[in-house]
Protein backbone atom coordinates (compact mmCIF):
# COMPACT_ATOMS: atom_id res chain seq x y z
CA UNK A 1 0.00 0.00 0.00
CA UNK A 2 1.39 3.39 -1.09
CA UNK A 3 -0.06 6.86 -0.55
CA UNK A 4 -0.87 8.80 -2.96
CA UNK A 5 0.53 12.28 -2.97
CA UNK A 6 -2.09 15.03 -2.48
CA UNK A 7 -4.60 12.86 -1.59
CA UNK A 8 -6.12 11.42 1.40
CA UNK A 9 -6.41 8.06 -0.36
CA UNK A 10 -3.95 4.80 -0.51
CA UNK A 11 -3.25 2.83 -3.20
CA UNK A 12 -3.28 -0.82 -2.65
CA UNK A 13 -2.63 -3.48 -5.46
CA UNK A 14 -4.27 -7.39 -4.81
CA UNK A 15 -3.06 -10.36 -6.23
CA UNK A 16 -5.86 -13.42 -5.70
CA UNK A 17 -4.96 -16.85 -7.11
CA UNK A 18 -8.35 -19.02 -7.84
CA UNK A 19 -8.24 -22.20 -8.14
CA UNK A 20 -11.29 -24.59 -9.67
CA UNK A 21 -11.98 -21.78 -12.02
CA UNK A 22 -12.05 -21.38 -16.11
CA UNK A 23 -12.58 -19.42 -18.72
CA UNK A 24 -15.82 -20.92 -20.34
CA UNK A 25 -16.26 -21.74 -23.87
CA UNK A 26 -19.76 -19.82 -24.03
CA UNK A 27 -20.80 -17.53 -20.97
CA UNK A 28 -24.55 -17.27 -21.68
CA UNK A 29 -26.44 -19.88 -22.63
CA UNK A 30 -30.55 -18.79 -22.74
CA UNK A 31 -31.29 -22.10 -22.24
CA UNK A 32 -29.08 -23.08 -19.49
CA UNK A 33 -30.37 -19.56 -17.98
CA UNK A 34 -34.12 -20.40 -18.22
CA UNK A 35 -33.67 -24.00 -16.54
CA UNK A 36 -31.14 -23.30 -13.93
CA UNK A 37 -32.05 -20.34 -11.64
CA UNK A 38 -29.05 -20.88 -9.57
CA UNK A 39 -26.70 -20.36 -12.64
CA UNK A 40 -28.43 -17.49 -14.26
CA UNK A 41 -28.65 -15.51 -10.99
CA UNK A 42 -24.75 -15.91 -10.73
CA UNK A 43 -24.64 -14.68 -14.27
CA UNK A 44 -26.77 -11.59 -13.95
CA UNK A 45 -25.35 -10.52 -10.92
CA UNK A 46 -22.25 -10.26 -12.95
CA UNK A 47 -23.84 -8.73 -15.55
CA UNK A 48 -25.35 -5.88 -12.91
CA UNK A 49 -22.06 -5.50 -12.20
CA UNK A 50 -20.30 -4.91 -15.40
CA UNK A 51 -23.49 -2.42 -16.00
CA UNK A 52 -23.03 -0.64 -13.14
CA UNK A 53 -19.43 0.13 -13.47
CA UNK A 54 -19.85 0.88 -16.96
CA UNK A 55 -17.17 -2.15 -17.52
CA UNK A 56 -15.94 -1.71 -20.74
CA UNK A 57 -13.30 -4.69 -20.99
CA UNK A 58 -14.58 -7.34 -23.12
CA UNK A 59 -12.30 -9.66 -23.68
CA UNK A 60 -13.76 -13.43 -23.06
CA UNK A 61 -10.49 -13.94 -20.59
CA UNK A 62 -11.29 -11.65 -18.19
CA UNK A 63 -14.21 -13.60 -17.09
CA UNK A 64 -14.28 -16.78 -15.41
CA UNK A 65 -16.60 -19.84 -13.85
CA UNK A 66 -15.92 -22.37 -11.20
CA UNK A 67 -15.78 -25.82 -12.17
CA UNK A 68 -18.17 -27.01 -10.06
CA UNK A 69 -21.09 -26.81 -12.65
CA UNK A 70 -23.97 -27.89 -10.36
CA UNK A 71 -23.11 -24.37 -8.62
CA UNK A 72 -21.71 -22.05 -11.47
CA UNK A 73 -20.03 -19.15 -10.01
CA UNK A 74 -19.32 -16.33 -12.44
CA UNK A 75 -16.24 -13.91 -11.71
CA UNK A 76 -15.30 -10.47 -13.12
CA UNK A 77 -11.03 -9.94 -12.59
CA UNK A 78 -9.30 -7.19 -14.42
CA UNK A 79 -11.94 -4.69 -13.81
CA UNK A 80 -9.30 -2.03 -14.75
CA UNK A 81 -11.30 -0.76 -18.17
CA UNK A 82 -14.51 0.37 -15.91
CA UNK A 83 -16.30 3.60 -15.07
CA UNK A 84 -16.24 5.39 -18.30
CA UNK A 85 -13.09 5.04 -19.50
CA UNK A 86 -12.34 6.00 -23.11
CA UNK A 87 -9.46 3.44 -23.41
CA UNK A 88 -10.46 -0.19 -23.74
CA UNK A 89 -10.47 -2.67 -26.58
CA UNK A 90 -12.09 -1.91 -29.74
CA UNK A 91 -10.98 -4.89 -31.51
CA UNK A 92 -13.11 -7.54 -29.32
CA UNK A 93 -16.37 -8.07 -30.59
CA UNK A 94 -19.44 -6.20 -28.46
CA UNK A 95 -21.36 -9.56 -28.46
CA UNK A 96 -18.77 -10.12 -25.58
CA UNK A 97 -19.48 -6.86 -23.66
CA UNK A 98 -21.31 -7.33 -20.33
CA UNK A 99 -21.86 -4.10 -19.78
CA UNK A 100 -25.56 -4.43 -21.17
CA UNK A 101 -27.93 -5.74 -19.52
CA UNK A 102 -28.26 -9.32 -21.24
CA UNK A 103 -29.89 -11.60 -19.07
CA UNK A 104 -33.85 -10.56 -17.95
CA UNK A 105 -36.02 -12.25 -16.06
CA UNK A 106 -39.55 -11.99 -15.91
CA UNK A 107 -40.87 -9.67 -13.57
CA UNK A 108 -43.75 -11.22 -11.85
CA UNK A 109 -46.63 -9.76 -10.72
CA UNK A 110 -46.56 -11.76 -7.14
CA UNK A 111 -43.67 -12.18 -5.12
CA UNK A 112 -43.71 -15.75 -4.07
CA UNK A 113 -44.09 -18.30 -6.67
CA UNK A 114 -44.82 -22.40 -6.43
CA UNK A 115 -44.71 -24.48 -9.53
CA UNK A 116 -44.76 -28.16 -8.18
CA UNK A 117 -41.20 -28.85 -7.45
CA UNK A 118 -39.73 -25.28 -6.60
CA UNK A 119 -40.28 -22.59 -4.50
CA UNK A 120 -39.44 -18.85 -5.55
CA UNK A 121 -39.41 -15.72 -3.30
CA UNK A 122 -38.94 -12.58 -4.82
CA UNK A 123 -40.50 -8.90 -5.15
CA UNK A 124 -43.86 -7.97 -7.26
CA UNK A 125 -43.33 -5.12 -9.61
CA UNK A 126 -44.57 -2.85 -7.35
CA UNK A 127 -42.28 -3.50 -4.65
CA UNK A 128 -39.02 -2.92 -6.60
CA UNK A 129 -40.64 0.23 -7.71
CA UNK A 130 -41.18 1.02 -3.94
CA UNK A 131 -37.45 0.10 -3.80
CA UNK A 132 -36.24 2.41 -6.54
CA UNK A 133 -38.60 5.34 -4.48
CA UNK A 134 -36.47 4.96 -2.01
CA UNK A 135 -33.04 4.64 -3.32
CA UNK A 136 -33.41 7.72 -5.22
CA UNK A 137 -34.92 9.61 -2.04
CA UNK A 138 -31.72 8.18 -0.21
CA UNK A 139 -29.57 9.62 -2.67
CA UNK A 140 -31.30 12.82 -2.90
CA UNK A 141 -30.63 12.99 0.89
CA UNK A 142 -27.10 12.68 0.58
CA UNK A 143 -27.20 15.18 -2.03
CA UNK A 144 -28.69 18.29 -0.02
CA UNK A 145 -26.23 17.14 2.97
CA UNK A 146 -29.19 15.56 4.64
CA UNK A 147 -26.88 12.31 5.56
CA UNK A 148 -23.52 12.29 5.59
CA UNK A 149 -21.38 9.60 4.51
CA UNK A 150 -18.09 8.70 5.69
Amino acid sequence: MAPVPGTNCTLLIAAIWMEDVTVPDALYDEERSLSEVDSAYHLANLNILAYLIDLRDSRTENVLVSRNDKHRRVLAIDNGVSFGTIWYNWITPSTYAWREIRISAHRPDRGTQFDGTMLQFGLTDDEVDDVWERIESLIMDVDEGEIGLF
